[in-house]
C-alpha cells in the first residue's frame, strides 16, 4: 500500500475490521419510555390556563388509564382480566398494597350455589403463600388505579440512537450481536423494543413524578389518573421498574439513578434513599455500577444559559440543545470543583422556585439549618461526593444484611451529572476554565494587587458564579 492507496474495507482483515466495529461503538446512555395503546381521540383537551406551559392534551399515560378504568367497570376486561405470574417477582413491594386495599373480606356468590357446574378451572396466575398472597382479580374493579399498575397493557422503548453498525451491514449487525448487543426491555405485554448491552450501555431508571408519595397506605381509590400516579406498588422505590420484564432486570450491571442526593452533613445521610434503593436492589441482584445523578441536562443548561429550564422558550436554540433526542447523552464524572462553583452561584431567587440551575448546596444549607454558611474550604469538604459515595455504600452493605434473601455483591456508587454529548463538552470547557480562575484567585491570596489583577481579569461569570464571594475570602484567608 502507498501513500496515494487505500485497502477498501472489505478487504481488511476481519479481525481489523471487528476491532473498528468495537471501537466505534461506544457506551451508551439510554433513556427508556412507556408506550401505551390509547387512540388520539382519547387526548382531549384539557382546559387548564393556570401555567403557561401545561400541555393541551392528556398524556398518554393518562388517556390509557381512563380506557382502562371504562374497559374494567363497563367492558372486556370486567369478567376477564388476568394477572401475569411474574407479579410474584414484585410481591414484597405489593403484598402490603393488597392487605391494605382489600382489607375488609368480601364473600361472593358462585355459579355452583346455583346448580351449575363446569370442568374449567379457575385461573390462578400463581400458587398463593404467605410471601406472594393472592390478588382478588374479581375485586380490582373497585381500586381501578391499583388495577392498572397491576395489569395493564404497556410497552418499553427508547429514543437513545442505536449503534450505527446494527444498521450498516450483515456484517456488522452480526458483529455487534455477537459482542451481547440484543433487544431487551419487554414488559409483560409486549416483546422488547430496545437495543442495549448489558455490560456496556447504561440504563437511566425510568422516575415516577416528584410530587408523588409513596407509603404503601396511601390511599389508591383516585377517580382520575394523573401524572402523580403511585407507581412504587411493584418497584418500592421512586424508579419504576414494575413493567420490565425479568431476565432483563436480572441482567441489568450499570445504572444512572435520578434524584436528589445532597443530605446535609451534621445530619444521619440518605435515610430515605437507603430503604428505597435497598428495595431496588433485591429487584436487580446482578447490578455492579450505580452512578448517582447530580445535575441533569436541564440543570446544567440553566448554570450555562443563566435562566430555568421552564423559563427556556421551546423554540429557541438553548430549548432544542437540552431536548436533542437524536444527540447521545453523556455521563461526566462529578469533581471537587463542582461543589466549589455549587458553593459561590449567584442567589436569584432560589428561596421562591427561580433560581439558576440546581439549588446551590450553600443556599440548601441555610434553608435548612440555622448555622452559618461554611468556608469553601470547609465547604468542599463537607460537600466531598466522593466520600458520601463510600459512606453511603457502607450504608447499604449494613441494610443489605438485614434481609437474608439477599446474597449478591454491593455495587460500586459514583456521582455523575449527564446531559447531551454537545452541552457535556461546553460544560468541560467551562468548568477547566472556572478552575484555572478558582487556582489564580487562590494563589494570588497574600498579595492584594495581584488578587485585584487577577480578579479583573476575569471578564464575566463562569456557571454563574459570583466570584466577589471567592475574592473575598481568598483575601481574607
Amino acid at each position: 500500500m502507498t501513500a496515494t492507496t487505500f485497502h477498501k474495507f472489505s478487504d481488511l482483515p476481519f479481525d481489523l475490521r471487528y476491532q473498528i466495529y468495537l471501537l466505534a461503538t461506544p457506551s451508551r446512555l439510554v433513556y427508556i419510555q412507556e408506550g401505551f395503546p390509547v387512540k388520539d381521540e382519547l387526548c382531549e383537551v384539557k382546559d387548564d390556563e393556570c401555567f403557561e406551559w401545561e400541555y393541551d392534551k392528556l398524556e398518554a399515560g393518562e388517556a390509557a388509564f381512563v380506557d382502562f378504568s371504562h374497559q374494567l367497570c363497563h367492558g372486556s376486561l370486567q369478567f376477564n382480566l388476568k394477572l401475569h405470574p411474574d407479579l410474584v417477582y414484585f410481591s414484597e413491594n405489593w403484598r402490603a398494597w393488597i392487605a391494605e386495599s382489600f382489607s375488609q373480606p368480601r364473600r361472593q356468590t358462585t355459579l355452583e350455589e346455583y346448580s351449575f357446574t363446569t370442568s374449567k378451572t379457575p385461573y390462578d396466575p400463581w400458587t398463593a403463600t404467605p410471601e406472594a398472597p393472592c390478588i382478588p382479580a374479581n375485586r380490582l374493579h373497585e381500586k381501578p388505579k391499583l388495577a392498572f399498575e397491576l395489569a395493564r397493557e404497556t410497552w418499553l422503548y427508547s429514543e437513545t440512537p442505536i449503534p450505527a453498525f446494527l444498521h450498516v451491514c450483515t456484517e456488522s449487525r452480526q458483529v455487534l450481536k455477537t459482542l451481547g448487543y440484543q433487544l431487551a426491555f419487554g414488559t409483560r405485554s409486549h416483546a422488547p423494543r430496545t437495543w442495549f448491552h448489558f455490560e456496556r450501555d447504561i440504563l437511566y431508571a425510568p422516575r415516577i413524578n416528584d410530587d408523588c408519595e409513596y407509603n404503601p397506605l396511601t390511599d389508591l381509590n383516585f377517580a382520575y389518573y394523573s401524572s402523580e400516579y403511585l407507581t412504587s406498588v411493584l418497584s418500592g422505590c421512586p424508579w419504576d421498574f414494575g413493567r420490565f420484564d425479568l431476565d432483563s432486570l436480572r441482567s441489568l450491571r450499570r445504572l444512572v439513578l435520578p434524584g436528589t442526593w445532597s443530605p446535609l452533613p451534621e445530619h444521619e445521610p440518605f435515610v430515605p434513599s437507603l430503604h428505597y434503593l435497598a428495595n431496588m436492589m433485591k429487584l436487580l441482584p446482578n447490578l455492579k455500577e450505580i452512578f448517582l445523578e447530580e445535575w441533569e441536562a436541564e440543570d446544567i443548561g440553566g448554570w450555562l444559559f443563566g435562566t430555568v429550564w421552564w423559563r427556556i422558550p421551546k423554540d429557541s436554540q438553548h430549548s432544542r440543545i437540552l431536548n436533542r433526542a437524536f444527540e447521545p447523552r453523556v455521563c461526566i464524572p462529578w469533581e471537587p470543583i463542582d461543589s466549589i462553583g455549587s458553593m459561590c452561584w449567584f442567589d436569584r431567587g432560589v428561596m421562591d422556585g427561580d433560581g439558576v440551575g440546581p439549588i446551590p448546596d450553600g443556599q440548601r444549607y441555610i434553608m435548612r439549618t440555622d448555622h452559618p454558611l461554611p468556608s469553601i474550604a470547609e465547604h468542599s469538604r463537607q460537600w466531598d461526593r466522593q466520600a458520601w459515595a463510600k459512606m453511603f455504600r457502607k450504608q447499604l452493605q449494613a441494610k443489605l444484611q438485614q434481609h437474608a434473601s439477599y446474597s449478591s455483591a454491593i455495587p460500586e456508587i459514583t456521582f455523575v451529572h449527564t446531559c447531551p454529548e454537545s452541552l457535556s463538552q461546553r460544560f468541560l470547557r467551562g468548568r477547566h476554565q472556572f478552575w484555572q480562575d478558582f487556582i489564580h484567585l487562590q494563589e494570588a491570596a497574600r498579595d492584594q494587587s495581584r488578587l485585584e489583577l487577577v480578579h479583573s481579569a476575569i471578564q464575566e461569570p463562569r456557571f454563574r458564579v459570583n466570584f466577589e464571594k471567592i475574592r473575598l475570602e481568598a483575601r481574607n484567608g
